[in-house]
């Protein structure tokens, strides 16, 4: 049983990925747990000159949030600033999963409330609220 009040931001790289690579993972976790409130920021699109609006927007998703997810096949940016301000400004718990638990930054694993393996131990994390 899912509460239908959990709300979790689908943190993970864009920047310089292809359409799978930035929604595939994203849809799949939506389609599985229909119950959880996903806030994706695939769900919008922006043109270069309204990176603020874009920045914004995160950060108001963020703090809406029961958790963040964050899938860290790669390393982005983006995805390192939105653990940075989960951690120290919008104290949302981040579930970081990391595949085949390859090479991880120290820096990745501090701001981590959790470092998993998969989507169903950090679903299983983020469902036992």
């Amino acid at each position: 049983m899912y509460n239908d009040e959990l709300v979790i931001y689908l943190c993970g790289p864009m920047d310089g990925c292809t359409v799978e690579e930035m929604t595939g993972w994203r849809e799949a976790l939506k389609k599985e747990y229909r119950d959880i409130r996903w806030l994706d920021p695939c769900r919008r699109t922006y043109k270069p000159q309204q990176w603020r609006q874009l920045v914004e927007e995160d950060i108001a998703d963020i703090d809406q949030s029961d958790f963040v997810i964050c899938y860290y096949w790669k390393a982005g940016t983006g995805s390192a600033m939105e653990l940075a301000y989960s951690h120290y400004e919008a104290k949302v718990p981040t579930i970081v999963v990391v595949p085949d638990f390859k090479k991880v930054s120290p820096w990745t694993r501090y701001h981590a409330d959790y470092l998993v393996e998969s989507f169903d131990d950090a679903m299983k994390i983020a469902l036992a609220k």
